[in-house]
């Protein structure tokens, strides 16, 4: 059996960590659903138009928090929304 993931907002310690993170990778392809998720869609909402590229990164060291990561003209990626992390579903 699978286990399901939706996503809330972190909590101050949580994104303190996520912030301490040196190394932030893209989001493994068996959790691209979450792209999906309610919470996910309203935090991109604020990228529109603005990056040419948009994705969900995680810090390596806690693979359950995630934040929608940007890349601009200049090339440089930045932090869009919130940082989430990942719960399992009850459903």
């Amino acid at each position: 059996m699978t286990v399901k993931y939706r996503l809330v907002l972190a909590n101050a310690e949580e994104i303190a960590e996520y912030k301490r993170a040196d190394w932030q990778e893209g989001l493994k392809d068996e959790f691209d659903y979450l792209r999906k998720d309610p919470l996910a869609q309203l935090q991109r909402k604020r990228s529109s138009g603005v990056y040419d590229h948009v994705h969900l990164s995680v810090p390596k060291h806690n693979n359950k928090l995630v934040q929608w990561w940007g890349r601009g003209r200049s090339g440089y990626h930045y932090p869009i929304g919130d940082v989430m992390k990942m719960v399992k579903d009850s459903v």
